[in-house]
């Protein structure tokens, strides 16, 4: 009786829907899905007997026109769409999506198979609810580093297809994008490997379905733009009704459909190109089993350790990636205070000669004034502290990667210097404890680096939590075979379950205007990987404390 009363309700809520619809047609179509259309949409199909349908002719994996015939994730789509209207659709024959769009405009079409709704294209379309959405992002080529905000390539020459959506959206959103319109997909990569464009934007699919098929090696996903593709129909204005039977149609396909579409193609289509990678595996292989036959043992224990080494090679690979990023930024930084350093040093000069006239000048007409003489010591002083200031950033951010001997004190006491103004600006007491130690064939400018990035760290961290009586001590000691370098703060710790994470890439506490994450990550690449040392945190009783421990001897 049970199910009796549930079918029975089913079928009375079906026959108010139609009620509501002005008593329209009911289709039930599967097990999953019915379609109610009303007597005025019925009728509409059957005055229309046919649709004609304007399709991009080269956007797989979502549509072509491949010798004529409609394919794609769209045209399966469309294949439903049919079989649920009983109507036949005409897929109207382009060259390109440009000539589609204007045909669109020409009333030549009834439909879009697969478009994005812009404020433009209101004035001649409306558009339905979408059935696919992708994410957008940027291809780049292999040397180019990864793009993690648009705004750092805007004045790049950019590609992306003539017509598209995203062009009015990214113009709008970034006035000072450089966007050079291409013809299709293909030949905005084939523009991005000879050079022409830095960058190409599209949907996920596609240059992930291009990549795949006929680029691997040469380009890459290279960032990911916030905004995604929302695809669906659109339907010509002058016939308002199209859009309502679409929408409806739309909304009767289940999920599980939606995901086979999906699978289908993403799998099917991205097997097609021939995987070099897998081509030489199977290669090593070959060779491998030759040598097996022969030398078994040998080779099985060779086997092995080669395989470990690859696995290291490969980490070290993608931890250099993201060095090589931040490396950059320093270079960029570098050559920026080289610029500064030469604009300064000249009017420096300059002021300290005017010094020494005007001293000269006193002591020749035996003029004596202790103000006057007070302040000329005090302009030349600053001047002399100015230039050393100058010296001090130019010799941190120099490239130069020849191991040096150094001591690390003075590292330290150059780091305090280039920060004295915001921790003194900050009323944040330094305290040192340092002894004269003497580093062989270390990092200068990268140790002085990591130093600067802990402090700096430090100093957030007392202003953020209003320390009133800020302490940041530095302590160099020596411990049997290493020398260790302490840094402490009291500005509270850091959380326990933040310690696992803190040298992450990426991971920050901070406001992305603040910071990357990044800052830590390099600074344990620098002290671990190149200085071949160890550092660590932990926390005491008033705050944290960096720890770096460096090997006496050579590395």
């Amino acid at each position: 009786m049970g199910y009796l009363k549930l079918i029975f309700l089913l079928f009375l809520f079906i026959l108010l829907e139609a009620k509501a619809n002005k008593l329209g047609t009911i289709q039930i179509l599967d097990n999953t899905s019915i379609l109610i259309l009303s007597d005025e949409e019925h009728k509409y199909l059957e005055k229309k007997k046919e649709i004609k349908v304007c399709v991009d002719p080269s956007w797989l994996p979502f549509e072509k026109l491949q010798n004529g015939k409609y394919i794609g994730m769209s045209a399966d789509y469309f294949k439903i769409f049919e079989k649920k209207i009983g109507i036949n659709f005409k897929i109207i024959q382009t060259k390109n999506w440009s000539q589609s769009v204007e045909f669109a405009k020409q009333r030549k079409c009834d439909i879009f198979s697969l478009v994005m709704q812009t404020k433009n294209r209101k004035k001649n379309m409306n558009f339905t609810d979408p059935y696919i959405s992708v994410p957008l992002v940027i291809a780049t080529t292999h040397d180019k580093l990864f793009i993690s905000n648009i705004d750092d390539i805007l004045n790049k020459k950019i590609g992306i297809t003539k017509d598209y959506a995203f062009i009015e959206i990214l113009k709008a959103k970034y006035p000072s994008i450089n966007l050079v319109e291409v013809s299709s997909v293909d030949d905005g990569l084939e523009k991005l490997i000879n050079g022409d464009l830095y960058a190409f934007i599209d949907n996920l699919s596609s240059i992930a379905y291009k990549i795949q098929k006929s680029y691997i090696g040469r380009l890459k996903i290279a960032g990911q733009i916030e905004e995604k593709w929302e695809l669906g129909i659109g339907a010509r204005n002058d016939e308002e009704i199209l859009v309502n039977i679409f929408n409806k149609i739309i909304f009767s396909i289940d999920e599980k459909t939606r995901q086979n579409i999906l699978n289908q193609w993403m799998s099917i289509e991205y097997n097609k190109g021939f995987d070099y990678s897998i081509f030489w595996k199977l290669l090593g292989l070959i060779i491998i089993f030759i040598f097996i036959v022969n030398r078994q043992y040998l080779l099985k224990k060779s086997n092995t350790n080669l395989e470990l080494r690859i696995n290291e090679a490969t980490k070290k690979i993608h931890e250099k990636n993201k060095y090589l990023f931040h490396q950059s930024k320093m270079a960029s930084m570098g050559e920026m205070i080289e610029n500064i350093a030469h604009q300064w040093r000249q009017p420096l000069a300059q002021v300290n000669s005017s010094v020494l006239v005007i001293d000269a000048e006193m002591q020749k007409d035996a003029y004596t004034n202790d103000i006057v003489e007070n302040k000329l010591l005090e302009i030349e002083s600053l001047t002399q502290y100015m230039s050393k200031t100058i010296n001090d950033f130019q010799n941190f951010f120099n490239p130069n990667k020849e191991s040096e001997n150094f001591y690390l004190d003075k590292v330290i006491k150059n780091s305090i210097s280039i920060l004295k103004g915001s921790f003194d600006s900050n009323n944040i007491e330094v305290i040192t404890s340092l002894n004269n130690l003497y580093m062989h064939n270390g990092y200068q400018n990268e140790f002085q680096q990591v130093i600067l990035m802990i402090l700096n760290n430090a100093k957030d961290a007392l202003i953020s939590r209003g320390i009133k009586e800020a302490k940041i001590k530095i302590s160099i000691r020596s411990f049997r075979d290493n020398y260790i370098v302490s840094i402490y703060d009291n500005a509270g710790g850091i959380k326990y379950s933040l310690m696992d994470k803190l040298f992450e890439p990426y991971f920050t506490t901070k406001n992305k205007a603040q910071g990357t994450g990044l800052g830590l990550y390099i600074s344990k690449m620098i002290i671990e990987d190149e200085m071949k040392g160890r550092l660590s945190v932990k926390n005491n009783k008033d705050g944290a404390c960096f720890s770096i421990s460096l090997k006496k001897g050579d590395i």
